[in-house]
C-alpha cells in the first residue's frame, strides 16, 4: 500500500517504478543522502554479482601456511 507522503521513483537498471517509503526519504534527507537510483531486487542483485567477481579475484591458498 503506498501512503500519501511516498514517493514513487523508476529504477534506473530496469526501469520498473518502486516505492520510496516517506520513513525512508525522511530519514533519508536528515542524513543528507541521495533518494535511491535503483530498486531494491536490482540493488541485491548488483551486490551479489559484485561479491562474486571479489571472490572470483581473492587467490586460493592452502589450509596451513608457514
Amino acid at each position: 500500500m503506498v501512503g500519501v507522503a511516498d514517493r514513487k521513483l523508476q529504477c534506473e537498471a530496469c526501469g520498473e517504478p518502486f516505492v520510496y517509503a516517506e520513513a525512508e526519504w525522511t530519514e533519508d534527507e536528515r542524513l543528507g543522502l541521495p533518494a535511491p537510483r535503483v530498486c531494491s531486487s536490482c540493488h541485491q542483485k548488483r551486490r551479489a554479482a559484485r561479491a562474486a567477481e571479489r571472490a572470483a579475484k581473492r587467490p586460493r591458498r592452502g589450509r596451513f601456511r608457514r
